[in-house]
Parts: structure tokens; C-alpha cells; sequence
């Protein structure tokens, strides 16, 4: 049946929101997932780094690792990863499990075993094939974007998705000024095709992790650990949900916003 004005409604339809993190490394991602996974009795997907069993943690967090036992995800083999992955995503959709917080931590080192599948899948693994005209990138989209659809079922049932990922430098061309510099999510991107902007755009909230530095005698000063949710010519971030412009590096200050919203 098609929709008609019949169906125009007032009332506000309540789901979980996707959270995204990234930052500069060593900033301690993981280690807020862990804790957030913990706290909110969630599963953590380690996806193809290994950083939780090196963590002094004294309860360790429900986890699945995807691609992080194999000496080596390379191109050639990594595809089997994405798959994996793929199969998660899957089972939390259709299936019932008692999780409400899913943490993927990071979803940028599923980045060559989404090349690997794709250049299987679709180019009969013939990388000299896939890298003509950057027609590779077109495809990650399609599949990113299958996941993305998978991702909104998860929160319109009421589970919460927080994605960490990699920070990189990327050079920015703005058509209003020069092109500068600036942190953004670390996900594979062609001329016309970007995934991190797709993940942007999906999530609720992206929030760049670093420390809080002010510039004395021309040295950086400072150690406190913060989630900027401004976006700013300096990194790539926003906020549906309320966060403020600055908050601790912390999953119980993001929770308290959280919670607000339900």
C-alpha cells in the first residue's frame, strides 16, 4: 500500500543511536570500549586487531574476534574476514541475544578484507581489474552500505552501536578557501567515493578523540584525555544527541548524555 497524507503523524519514534569514535593513536579507544562493554553488558567485535587481551582489565568484556588470529590478513586471504563479519552483522540482526550495546573496535582494519572481498567477488580477484578507473571504490560503497542497512535494524531495535576507528590526515579541499589539513575517519576513499563520509553521515554522533592541548613556548602542553564533538577545520565531527562541544575521554560522560535522549 502507498504512503498518502493519512500518514503523516506528530509522535517521535524512539531508537538506539550509533556513536562513532575515532582519534589519534594511542589515546585509549579500546579501553573505553572494553569499559563500556562491560558496564552495559555488551559485545565487543574485534575486528582484526587483537588490542583487548593486552589490557589490564579485571573483568573482560563479552568479545568475538574477526580476523585477528590469522598470521596474516592479507589481500589474498583476507576476504574470508569480511565474510565473517558479514555473518555477525547478520545473526545480530535476526537473531535473539541479550546484547544492547555492540562496541566495534576498529572497524578501519576491516579495510583490506573489504578490498580482498570485493576484488573476489567482483572482479574474479584480478586487482589490476578492480584498480582500473577506480571502479573498486564504487563497490566498497555497495557493500559498506549493506552493512549501514544492517546497522539501522540494529538501532530501530533498540541497540546501541559504538564503532571505533583510526584517525588520519587527510588534505581537505574546500571550494570556498585553499585546501588544508584535517583529521577524519580512517576508511578507504576514492575520487568520487568515500567511506568514511558514508559513516559520517549515517551515525548520530562522531566524536574525535585527542588530548587538550594548549601551545606554550611553541611545545604542546597537556594530558587530558577529550571527545570533541564540534566540527571544526581541525577534524570532522558532530552531534545529533546532544553532546557538548568538549567532554572526557570517558563512557560515562557520553552515557549520561545517552541517557538524556531515551
Amino acid at each position: 500500500m502507498s504512503i498518502s497524507l493519512k500518514d503523516v503523524s506528530t509522535v517521535m519514534t524512539k531508537r538506539a543511536p550509533h556513536i562513532v569514535i575515532y582519534s589519534i593513536g594511542g589515546v585509549g579507544k579500546t579501553t573505553l570500549g572494553a569499559t563500556a562493554a562491560v558496564k552495559e553488558k555488551g559485545l565487543m567485535i574485534l575486528t582484526g586487531e587483537d588490542g583487548l587481551s593486552l589490557l589490564p582489565l579485571k573483568e573482560p568484556p563479552s568479545h568475538i574476534k574477526i580476523g585477528c588470529n590469522k598470521e596474516k590478513d592479507n589481500l589474498e586471504g583476507g576476504w574470508e574476514t569480511w565474510k565473517d563479519y558479514q555473518n555477525i552483522i547478520k545473526q545480530l540482526v535476526s537473531e535473539t541475544h541479550p546484547y544492547k550495546l555492540i562496541v566495534q573496535d576498529p572497524l578501519s582494519s576491516l579495510s583490506n578484507a573489504l578490498e580482498s572481498y570485493v576484488v573476489k567477488e567482483r572482479y574474479d580477484s584480478n586487482y589490476d581489474k578492480a584498480n582500473a578507473y577506480g571502479s573498486k571504490y564504487q563497490d566498497y560503497q555497495t557493500e559498506f552500505n549493506r552493512i549501514i542497512e544492517a546497522y539501522k535494524i540494529m538501532l530501530n531495535k533498540g541497540i546501541t552501536i559504538l564503532t571505533l576507528c583510526h584517525g588520519h590526515i587527510i588534505d581537505y579541499k574546500d571550494p570556498s578557501s585553499e585546501p588544508y589539513k584535517k583529521w577524519d575517519i580512517a576508511l578507504p576513499a576514492g575520487t568520487r567515493v568515500n567511506l568514511a563520509t558514508q559513516l559520517f553521515n549515517h551515525a548520530d554522533a562522531v566524536l574525535f578523540g585527542c588530548y587538550d592541548v594548549t601551545v606554550k613556548d611553541g611545545r604542546g602542553v597537556g594530558n587530558r584525555r577529550v571527545l570533541k564533538a564540534d566540527n571544526n577545520p581541525a577534524y570532522s565531527a558532530k552531534s545529533r544527541v546532544g553532546f557538548p562541544d568538549k567532554l572526557l575521554f570517558d563512557w560515562g560522560m557520553i552515557k549520561q548524555t545517552l541517557e538524556k535522549i531515551k
